[in-house]
Formats: structure tokens, C-alpha cells, sequence
């Protein structure tokens, strides 16, 4: 049923969604949130994960949540997504398909219904499909109305891929609706306790492994640096083992995946948040790095790697500074620059972090849908 001001119908599908982690997932429940607030009628569909619990999650929801096994076949879960676009062709406006299971269910929007489809590129999508699912990837986003990637990284890598096919670039946005209020520190706890953080996986792509390979030569400033690390420890032993091996395992803090509110405050205790992210041989690449926004959100710096999606998630020089993944000298120098010259660059984190705004993106995404 058609309901709010804009009298529009609109189908998220994504391969992640809350309460499970994710920047996909973050992305299209922030999205949702948005449309939803401003008139849009919502349905999202998207995985269960046996991890994570959503039946609380869903009932609370301000729109509809529909689930498939993610633990299922490609055919099982293929079936279901069909059932699903059969179910609301007569009503929706919109399919805005995100994730790569996702978007070659754009073929199937142009057979089902009258429906307009979006793609939101993050960035691995075509680079880590193969043979012949990279032939069909290619077919669907071809058939796709508009295409929106979140970085201008993810569409080059798009652009390589021989899509000849206009992209929007739509930057992500930090949490819709978020009311943490952080007292914001004119400098650094202590000039000798450096406090370091990331949030992410802990995979070669999200790059904990060279923050470790850093801790070193940051210790030959600081009389301290203890490390913080949010997120799935997927890779933790390979971590720990290089740790030990630099005999810097005492400064790394394992937290794992937590709540919103933990979150916060880890982060906001701490004088910088790190991402030295690194393109994997295989494709999996970082495509924009909203948990530097979150942070940058809360006054606290960034340091980012450059040449991937974290670029475009750091004003350089104002909200935090951009450095080779593994130049140590390049990440001592810049931990120097932020801490010498911290109250610039919290203002100047908070005030990036404004830019990104889902109110802003959020808008951006409305002129589409509703042309």
C-alpha cells in the first residue's frame, strides 16, 4: 500500500543489514531510515545471519524486513529473491539493489515489473566476480536505470571494468539520527600515551596489520601507544602472531564486535582512529571506510591509506591525513602532525563529519527516486 507525502514505493535489497556488522549493511539502514522518515513507503529484504539475531530487531523496525537464509544454496536463496520481486511487482517504484548477490537481481526487476532499479557500487563488486558471474554482474548493471557508487575510488574501479554506462558518485554518510554527544578534547590525553583505534574486521583488507607493524617506531615517540581494535576478530591469530613477533603484543586491545554505545565510547577515548586499509589480489578492496566519518563525527581524527575508498573519507591535512599503507615513516609523521596540531584537527574532523550527514546524502539519493 502506497502510503507518505511521496507517495512513492521503494525495495532496498542488500546482502547485509543490522543488527549484523557491515558498511553495506550500515548503508542501506541508513538509507532506509531516511526515505522511510521522509514519506517513503519501505521494504527492505535481506539475509538472516545465525550469528545475529534480528527477530527483536525487525518487529521494531519502522519498516518491513523480509529475510532468507544466508546459509543457504545459490539456488535456494536466488528462489527467494525472485518470490520476493514477484510478490511486490504491482506496487514499487523503486528496486535499490546493494551488495554483489544483489545486483544481478536487477535482470530480474525489468522481467517481473514495471520497476526503475538503482545499484549501489561499493567498491569490490565487479573486481572479485569471475568467469562467467562477472559476465552476468556486467549484463545487470547494464540494465540498471542509475548507478551510484559511494566513492570516486569505487568508480574507477568500475570505469576499469569496461562499463560503458554513466555512475553518480554519492559518498556514505554518518549515522542517521545519531544523538551521541561527545565533549570534544582540544588535544591529546597525554603527549607521552598515544591511543590508537580501529573498527572493522580484522581482515588484510581493514589493514590492523600494518597499524601492528607501526607500533614500533611510534614507540620510539611515545613513551605508551596501546591500540584498540573493534570488530569480528576473523584474523586475530595471524595478528597476535605478529605482534609477538614485534613484542608489541601488550599494547594491542582486542574488543570484538559490540554494541553502539561501547563503541562510542572506546572511540571517543581515543586520540586517533587508523585505517590503513590494502587492496587484496583477489578484489576485495575497501570502498569509502564510514567508521572514519563515525569517528571524525566525535572530533576524533583519521589516518587513512591512500589509493583506496578511505581517501574520499578524509579531508587530508584537515580532518585527518591520508599516508602509504605501509610507510612507517609517512605513519609516524603523520601521528606527529595530528597530535602537534590536535585542536585544528578536531575541529576540522567534526566539521568533515557535518558534511556527510545522511541529512545531505540522504537528499541526494530523494532527487534521484523521485526523477
Amino acid at each position: 500500500m502506497r502510503s507518505g507525502n511521496s507517495n512513492k514505493v521503494i525495495a532496498i535489497c542488500s546482502s547485509e543489514f543490522p543488527p549484523g556488522p557491515g558498511g553495506i549493511g550500515a548503508h542501506a539502514f541508513q538509507l532506509a531510515s531516511f526515505l522511510t522518515d521522509r514519506g517513503f513507503s519501505i521494504s527492505v529484504y535481506t539475509a538472516a545471519r545465525e550469528a545475529h539475531s534480528s527477530n527483536q530487531f525487525d518487529l521494531e523496525s519502522s519498516f518491513e524486513i523480509k529475510r532468507y537464509q544466508a546459509n543457504r544454496n545459490f539456488l535456494y536463496k536466488l528462489f527467494r529473491s525472485i518470490s520476493f520481486l514477484y510478490d511486490i511487482r504491482k506496487r514499487v517504484d523503486w528496486v535499490i539493489l546493494s551488495g554483489s548477490s544483489q545486483l544481478i537481481l536487477s535482470l530480474f526487476v525489468r522481467v517481473l515489473s514495471k520497476a526503475k532499479t538503482l545499484s549501489v557500487i561499493h567498491g569490490h563488486e565487479v573486481l572479485m566476480a569471475r568467469g562467467i558471474e562477472r559476465r552476468i554482474l556486467h549484463m545487470a548493471l547494464k540494465s540498471v536505470n542509475v548507478i551510484v557508487a559511494v566513492s570516486e575510488f569505487s568508480k574507477k574501479i568500475l570505469l576499469s571494468s569496461s562499463l560503458d554506462k554513466s555512475i553518480i558518485v554519492f559518498p556514505n554518510g554518518i549515522p542517521y539520527k545519531n544523538k551521541t554527544i561527545v565533549a570534544h578534547r582540544a588535544r591529546p590525553r597525554s603527549q607521552d600515551h598515544l591511543i590508537l583505534v580501529t573498527v572493522g574486521s580484522i581482515t588484510r583488507r581493514k589493514g590492523q596489520h600494518n597499524v601492528v607493524q607501526a607500533i614500533p617506531h611510534l614507540l620510539l615517540v611515545f613513551k605508551r601507544v596501546d591500540y584498540h581494535i573493534i570488530g569480528m576478530p576473523s584474523e586475530k591469530l595471524e595478528l597476535d602472531r605478529l605482534a609477538k613477533e614485534l613484542k608489541v603484543f601488550e599494547y594491542l586491545h582486542y574488543h570484538g564486535v559490540i554494541d553502539d554505545v561501547e563503541k562510542v565510547r572506546i572511540v571517543s577515548e581515543s586520540d586517533i582512529f587508523i585505517m590503513l586499509s590494502e587492496n587484496q589480489p583477489n578484489g576485495d578492496v575497501e570502498g569509502f571506510g564510514i567508521a572514519v566519518l563515525e569517528a571524525n563525527q566525535l572530533g576524533i581524527p583519521a589516518i587513512g591509506a591512500r589509493n583506496t575508498g578511505v581517501e574520499q573519507a578524509i579531508d587530508n591535512g584537515v580532518s585527518g591525513v591520508l599516508v602509504g599503507a605501509k610507510n612507517t615513516r609517512e605513519i609516524v609523521q603523520a601521528v606527529v602532525e595530528i597530535t602537534n596540531s590536535y585542536k585544528k584537527y578536531v575541529e576540522g574532523s567534526i566539521h568533515w563529519a557535518k558534511k556527510h550527514d545522511w541529512q545531505v546524502i540522504g537528499e541526494k539519493y530523494i532527487q534521484v527516486l523521485n526523477s
